[in-house]
């Protein structure tokens, strides 16, 4: 592969890209037109509120715009017509790739400084991200990849059997639970006083037990050790594979964020060094933006940290199956230009 090139950050040009989309003109300006009726002028952040309505909007929101019955459904089939103009926006946004691993983005690591982070996520993306990380790595490092490491961030929370429907309240079978029990395999956790399969896990289990149904092996196990950013972590090993190291990260709602700070604290981490994080495709523009936040607010010196994200048809083999990342439809993209647009004005 190539020497690692020291190339200008990403994050601004995707920024304006994210403006521009947003403003007249703009492809998602046009679409979250089509579902408001009110006709005044609209800001960026008006636009994407339409398209994306805040989960918290908080005491101050006031809307000033009108939209018409339906609106999310207009502005999906509306995003299903222009397909085409907002994959090619993805593409400019790098959220979007030909493939999962690059060439473009291997040569943006640096290979001495380099700190492997997976994003924790929910379903199958434990087992996903953890090989993506492992087969980009092992590009990097080739034969001395047992010699790297890679932390894998899960939190705790809960994976229950069963779940309350939110509309009906009525209980439900959680899927999410059926898809840990097929990638833990004879791994699930087990209650210790029934023998039988916990009703409740935790992500950061599923992590562990889907990293054992892999062939990895408990190395060390440490429970609430004195770190004020780490809850527990578990160092695990496999030939032919770098080390893996588990890490529940302290919850204090910074969600990826709690993971850096945890794993600023294990790696004991001060600066000159640069996150690569494993993801979804579609989320590598946000991290990215995220770590560099992070290490701002921080006042951590650091490299431009790196996004590896997995494409559709990036194929992986785990405890007897095969796990493919299907296609994403265009919404998938939509909205996340909105949210990397709210991280670029929250700064």
């Amino acid at each position: 592969m190539s020497e690692f090139n020291h190339e200008p950050s990403l994050i601004e040009l995707r920024s304006a890209h994210a403006e521009d989309a947003l403003r007249p003109g703009g492809v998602l300006h046009g679409i979250a037109r089509q579902a408001e009726v009110s006709g005044v002028e609209l800001s960026p952040g008006d636009i994407a509120d339409i398209i994306l309505p805040p989960k918290k909007p908080g005491e101050q929101y006031e809307a000033r715009w009108e939209l018409i019955e339906g609106a999310q459904d207009v502005i999906k089939t509306a995003s299903g017509l222009r397909s085409s103009e907002i994959f090619d926006l993805a593409t400019q946004f790098d959220i979007r790739r030909e493939s999962s691993i690059t060439e473009k983005e291997l040569t943006r690591i640096d290979t001495q400084k380099a700190v492997w982070v997976i994003e924790g996520g929910a379903n199958r993306t434990s087992v996903v991200r953890r090989q993506l990380a492992i087969e980009a790595a092992s590009q990097v490092y080739g034969e001395h990849i047992e010699y790297q490491t890679v932390y894998q961030f899960g939190s705790d929370r809960p994976i229950p059997k069963i779940r309350v429907d939110a509309k009906t309240k009525e209980e439900k079978p959680n899927a999410e639970y059926v898809v840990a029990q097929e990638i833990a395999g004879e791994h699930f956790p087990m209650n210790d006083e029934t023998k039988q399969p916990k009703e409740v896990i935790s992500e950061f289990e599923l992590n562990l037990a889907s990293a054992r149904a892999a062939g990895f092996e408990i190395k060390a196990d440490s429970q609430n050790p004195v770190m004020p950013a780490v809850k527990r972590f578990i160092r695990m090993k496999k030939a032919g594979a770098p080390e893996l190291v588990l890490v529940q990260p302290e919850s204090k709602g910074g969600g990826l964020v709690d993971g850096f700070e945890a794993v600023r604290e294990l790696a004991q981490l001060d600066s000159d060094y640069q996150l690569i994080i494993t993801t979804n495709g579609q989320y590598v523009a946000k991290d990215e933006l995220q770590a560099e936040n992070w290490a701002r607010k921080k006042d951590i010196p650091t490299l431009s940290p790196v996004a590896i994200g997995d494409e559709p048809g990036f194929t992986v083999e785990h405890n007897g199956r095969e796990i493919t990342t299907a296609e994403r439809g265009p919404m998938v993209y939509v909205n996340e230009i909105v949210i990397l647009h709210r991280l670029n004005s929250s700064t």
